[in-house]
């Protein structure tokens, strides 16, 4: 038997080398990929295979192939298998056994499933080899069945089996009968599937109803009554069609077939749903907004096929047909059936290869025309070229979202710049030592409400940068308040982050701020800064010399327009709506507080929301007030409305406008409730009373006025406006990643309009920085726009000392600077003589790594 197998074996090979002639040039190499193939597919479950026991999972485990088998096998099959176990392994046997051959076909089939089970990719129709072998023994057992009945209750006939010994036919009446009324009641229950067989389940474990809650169901079965469902319409050849399942539907229907992607389903007259995909995703179903479920296949009480009919073309186009006037045009970014109900001429600009190929077609558009409608579909401008050029050349006036379309109304410019943004050379800044601005430009240099600013930039990497930075665009402001910002990542034309940009690589990105309602018309700054993605720490913009000067690098300006379309109060989403009427000049229509509760130093921002009521002459400007209970005033502002650049006089009747402002807390303040009171002003004149719209609380802290004991006394002067008393150490030698606690003693000379941050650095005996702490005075509970002169202000840091510090003796420095800038404000020694670099050293010497204890 080795032997015959041996030779089986050999035949098998040669003829599969000979019918395969990639096996006659490189044997080793097509046997090597068919491995790696056939390992690479059972590594990689597939969708469909992830379905098991009534969920979804990435690999249903070893149980899958048994139950497989179960559903899949017959009554009959289990028949047979239980009368062959019981013959060949029991005294129920009539002829001389089988055992070797039944051993090893049902040993075939179970290391075969348990083999097939390593696999990460599961489907039923893998077990057909096990089921052949299954099938086998199962013959032999019902001939043994019969064998076993003939004896019993029959007499002779001419069917017979062979015998070890002797051929001899045993007689098999009654057995025969069992066997044709068996066969009879197998093919009725297979036969009532036709044509769908692969839809056949055991019945005695309920059928397909209960195999479509265990296991992975459709292999294109009822796809050909989807298909004769939608051939039978009279525009059948037209309609276009969305389902995952192309290959058992394309060759049936008359029409086109896409497949299931957001964007085949949006621009499909109607939406295939297999019972694969319901399995795994049960609220599929009722997934698809805009469309109507018209049908459902079902076979033997098992839904298969669910079509839904894509209704909100119909929808679109009703809506479009009532808004679309003589000088509009419509545009859509993909083809789709809409152009077959929306009765007037579509634009489909859905294969451009460029940005300058997307702005020609968009000029054609717009030629003659006032107002264009752009259908917005999923992955209809992948590139963004189409919405880059409509935000920044055109004025959003509407926009209405549909379940699986956009539709956005652009007001067109007499003349719309339509075309590529050109990059100015320069202006070359870095940012860190890391990255490089090279080039940018403006789409345009005038905008307004309801338009984008466009902003293109050139980056170059300095060197191979290993973290992720992100860029920050920022509007702002005279006064450096910002009216519009995006954060977006840096990457490469590949889509890669900084961290995998190569020393030199150079990228281009594009950008778009909005302009926001209510701001007012005149000359805005653009910023740019670069942080990490993972700390938020920025990049110093350096200087010519290399010198740090700041973290936010102004790329220009650009001038804001009054609003072709002035913004309405539901786009300006007041926070805290209001109505103070001020001398029939103006209305105040809300505002809105960062904060409630502040303390003295702090800033809160307030923004205003106005409108004009009727032209006014004079310029008038805005009181601000915070009175306590007793009405006496404890802070007075008069500040520009909106700001210099926009008078009043300049505005025109029912314009609406926001101003921001911010509110600095006054040092004196005592504790307690304050009301915030509104008023305009004619030269030194209030128009009206003063109107109280919010509350704010104060909140306190103690103050030091007495200088207390310092361990280590100095005198130093910052900018004339501080003086540092001197310092505490809580020790003067520590270890590498130790801590040191530093506590400095400020006086505050003069008030502070601005709120400073305190560095403090340990030095080692290059100058190398190998600890520091930079914060707000007292970790921010301080700042120095709160101080009173005279106040003491007792500021403690805790400098972590970096593990790699080498031994040595170490200095600290101290000092102060503009957070915005970076610039460190003067410093001067005792004598009024400045200090080199605008820092303090502190006398007393650190040592590091000495390991002997302190003093």
């Amino acid at each position: 038997m080795a032997l015959s197998f041996a030779f089986w074996c050999l035949v098998a090979g040669l003829a599969f080398c000979a019918l395969w002639p990639a096996m006659w040039a490189d044997p080793a190499g097509t046997v090597r990929g068919v491995l790696d193939t056939a390992l690479g597919y059972a590594a990689t479950p597939y969708e469909t295979s992830k379905f098991f026991l009534g969920k979804a999972v990435d690999d249903p485990g070893p149980l899958f192939y048994p139950v497989v088998l179960a559903f899949r096998t017959t009554p009959l099959v289990w028949l047979g298998l239980l009368a062959a176990i019981l013959h060949e392994f029991t005294n129920l046997r009539i002829y001389e056994p089988r055992r070797f051959e039944i051993t090893a076909l049902l040993a075939c089939a179970c290391l075969f499933a348990a083999f097939m089970s390593l696999g990460a990719k599961k489907f039923d129709r893998y077990m057909l080899p096990a089921v052949v072998a299954l099938d086998v023994v199962a013959a032999v057992g019902l001939v043994g069945l019969g064998e076993f009945v003939s004896q019993r209750f029959g007499g002779r006939s001419k069917f017979r089996v062979p015998s070890s010994k002797r051929h001899r036919l045993r007689t098999l009446d009654s057995g025969l009968g069992i066997f044709i009324v068996l066969l009879l009641l197998q093919a009725g229950h297979v036969l009532s599937y036709h044509p769908h067989y692969l839809a056949c389940y055991n019945p005695l474990l309920g059928g397909p109803r209960l195999a479509s809650r265990v296991l992975p169901m459709g292999w294109g079965e009822g796809m050909d009554l989807a298909a004769d469902h939608l051939n039978r319409k009279g525009d059948a050849e037209e309609l276009v069609v969305a389902t995952g399942g192309i290959p058992g539907f394309a060759p049936l229907f008359k029409g086109q077939v896409k497949g299931s992607t957001e964007r085949d389903v949006a621009t499909s007259d109607y939406t295939l749903l297999y019972i694969s995909d319901v399995q795994q995703n049960p609220a599929a179903v009722g997934a698809f907004g805009g469309q109507r479920l018209e049908h459902v296949v079902r076979i033997h009480g098992v839904d298969y096929v669910w079509i839904f009919a894509n209704t909100q073309h119909e929808e679109l186009a009703s809506y479009l047909q009532g808004r679309v006037g003589p000088d509009d045009a419509v545009l859509l970014d993909a083809s789709s059936p809409l152009v077959r109900y929306y009765q007037g001429p579509c634009h489909i600009l859905d294969s451009a290869r460029s940005e300058a190929e997307v702005a020609a077609r968009l000029r054609e558009v717009a030629a003659g025309h006032r107002r264009l409608w752009y259908v917005a579909y999923p992955e209809g401008d992948p590139q963004g070229w189409l919405n880059w050029q409509l935000s920044a050349h055109a004025l959003l006036v509407k926009r209405r979202g549909f379940p699986q379309v956009s539709l956005s109304c652009y007001l067109l410019p007499a003349q719309p710049a339509f075309g590529v943004t050109p990059l100015r050379a320069g202006p070359n800044v870095e940012f860190g030592g890391r990255l490089r601005l090279t080039g940018w430009g403006f789409a345009e240099d005038v905008v307004e409400y309801r338009q984008k600013l466009g902003v293109a930039l050139r980056w170059q990497a300095l060197q191979k940068v290993g973290e992720n930075y992100a860029l920050s665009l920022r509007l702002v402001d005279g006064g450096g308040h910002p009216w519009a910002q995006v954060d977006e990542w840096l990457l490469n034309a590949s889509g890669l982050p900084t961290s995998a940009w190569e020393e030199g690589e150079a990228s281009e990105g594009r950008y778009l701020l909005d302009i926001p309602a209510g701001i007012p018309p005149g000359r805005y700054q653009v910023r740019a800064i670069v942080y990490r993605t993972d700390t938020l720490e920025r990049l110093a913009v350096l200087d010519e010399g290399g010198s740090p000067a700041g973290t936010e690098y102004a790329l220009g300006t650009v001038s804001v327009a009054s609003p072709t379309v002035p913004p309405t109060l539901e786009e300006l989403a007041i926070p805290l709506p209001l109505s103070r009427d001020f001398g029939g000049r103006a209305e105040l229509l809300g505002y809105s507080l960062s904060a409630l509760e502040a303390r003295p130093g702090d800033t809160v921002e307030l923004t205003l929301f106005w409108r004009a009521l009727r032209p006014m002459e004079r310029d008038y400007d805005l009181l601000l007030e915070l009175r306590d209970g007793a009405g006496r005033t404890w802070m007075e502002a008069r500040l520009p409305l909106p700001n210099e650049s926009y008078p009043t006089s300049r505005w025109r009747p029912g314009e609406v406008l926001r101003t921001p402002y911010d509110l600095l807390i006054e040092p004196a303040i005592p504790a307690g409730r304050y009301r915030l009171f509104v008023n305009l002003l004619d030269g030194d004149r209030p128009v009206e009373e003063s109107s109280a719209i919010a509350e704010l609380s104060v909140q306190g802290r103690e103050r030091l006025f007495a200088v207390p004991e310092i361990s280590f006394p100095l005198r130093a002067d910052i900018a004339h406006r501080a003086a540092l008393l001197g310092y505490d150490l809580d020790r003067t030698s520590v270890e590498p990643g130790g801590v040191l606690q530093l506590t400095l003693y400020w006086q505050a000379l003069a008030r502070m309009e601005t709120s400073y941050t305190v560095f403090t650095h340990l030095l080692d005996a290059e100058g190398r920085v190998r600890g520091q702490k930079d914060s707000m005075p007292c970790g921010g509970a301080c700042p120095t726009t709160g101080w009173l002169e005279g106040e003491v202000i007792v500021d403690r840091y805790e400098i972590a000392v970096d593990p790699d510090a080498p031994a040595g003796e170490y200095q600290i420095e101290v000092g102060m600077y503009d957070p915005q800038t970076l610039r460190r404000l003067p410093a001067f020694d005792e004598a009024g003589k400045r200090l080199a670099d605008d820092r303090i050293l502190l006398g007393r010497t650190i040592i590091v790594g000495s390991g002997r204890k302190q003093p």
